[in-house]
């Protein structure tokens, strides 16, 4: 079965995860023509990561995920740029480092939900496209030509000023400026459009991103997955100063000089196939729209808010909804989750899943199958 032999590339850094992107190609007889693939986390349990720091769900009597209130802003907690700033600062110069204790829920800007934008993405012939929606929702909240990739060329001080507003991985609170340029001055300008439909075919890029869920076991989609030739992209969600030295090791082919992973050499992970032209980091726009317009959590206005984020996993599903025409979802959540073990991998340990407060695991399942719904994307769910 391909979801019991599916090869992972994934590195935990902490709470940041590495996913790998496969991209493919089939024949003109049809099926899915594009995937990607969602790497699994290298621990036997995700809450291993966060013991001792992630109160569980029940823990704080909390209810079951509420529908998003998508695009709506708390304006009981507006801040203002004065509120931020409480000394001038320079034209070019950083602003004072904002703290995160400073803030007993999720802090709203006027400016939360302005975004960064590229250029208009390549225009689509595909008749499926999940562009083409006529979910008015939908298309309000998406953005096709939101910005989704940091580099060097999209980073100065304007920026920087602008993203510290932001906890990680949503912006750069409480990051030094002088840490963090060095890093991403390293990062080349990618190369996009990120798939292309296949010459002579009907203009469709069709995307099936492969999730972990224990939903997997038994699913007999190995034939219908494993039918691509592979091309291996690597997409990385830095979550804090760490994760950049850790970059910065990455992409400069050294072992990493300071902080938590002294002396680790990052390349070393990617078995001689890493390739700078084939590696991709998510820019914090992206990640804010993603929270802001489809999974904005009742949790973020608790005090916990700073742990609060969506998963990996949902992140790299709206990168392949920016980048596709069709989009296929394995893996996920659904309705029926507590049928199956937290992972696929787990065959005779059958582990549960377990609600952390840093992931609306709920909101995310009802999103996923809303967007089933309405034809958005394809969410693959057992029928018995």
């Amino acid at each position: 079965m391909a979801a019991q032999n599916l090869k992972v590339f994934g590195l935990i850094l902490a709470v940041e995860v590495i996913f790998f992107i496969v991209i493919s190609h089939k024949n003109d007889q049809g099926g899915e023509n594009g995937r990607v693939l969602l790497g699994k986390e290298l621990s036997k349990s995700a809450g291993r990561l966060f013991n001792g720091f992630i109160p569980r769900m029940e823990q704080l009597n909390r209810q079951p995920g509420l529908p998003t209130q998508t695009g709506k802003i708390d304006e009981t907690n507006i801040y203002s740029l004065r509120h931020a700033l409480p000394r001038r600062t320079a034209a070019g110069t950083p602003i004072p480092i904002m703290n995160k204790s400073s803030f007993s829920k999720l802090p709203r800007w006027a400016f939360d939900d302005v975004y960064n934008f590229d250029a208009p993405p390549r225009p689509t012939t595909c008749a499926k496209s999940l562009r083409h929606s006529k979910d008015k929702t939908f298309q309000r909240n998406f953005l096709p030509n939101i910005r989704m990739f940091l580099h060097k060329e999209n980073f100065n001080i304007t920026e920087w000023n602008r993203l510290s507003h932001f906890n990680s991985p949503f912006g750069y609170m409480e990051m030094k400026y002088d840490d963090i340029l060095p890093v991403v001055k390293l990062i080349e300008k990618p190369k996009e459009p990120l798939l292309l439909p296949k010459a002579g075919g009907d203009g469709c890029v069709r995307c099936a991103v492969v999730g972990t869920a224990g939903i997997m076991n038994g699913s007999k989609t190995g034939a219908e997955i494993d039918a691509h030739d592979y091309g291996i992209k690597y997409v990385l969600i830095p979550e804090g100063l760490r994760d950049f030295q850790w970059l910065q090791g990455l992409l400069k082919g050294e072992n990493v000089s300071s902080g938590e992973y002294l002396d680790h050499e990052p390349r070393g992970y990617y078995s001689g196939q890493f390739n700078e032209s084939h590696f991709y980091v998510l820019h914090q726009d992206f990640l804010r729209y993603v929270r802001n317009r489809f999974l904005n959590s009742s949790n973020l206005n608790g005090e916990h808010w700073a742990l609060v984020r969506p998963t990996n996993g949902a992140f790299t599903l709206f990168l392949a909804l920016h980048t596709c025409d069709t989009v296929s979802a394995y893996g996920f959540m659904t309705d029926d989750y507590n049928k199956y073990s937290s992972y696929y991998v787990e065959k005779h340990l059958r582990s549960e899943v377990i609600f952390y407060i840093n992931h609306d695991l709920i909101l995310e399942k009802n999103l996923w199958k809303s967007f089933h719904d309405k034809k958005i994307m394809k969410l693959y769910q057992r029928t018995g």
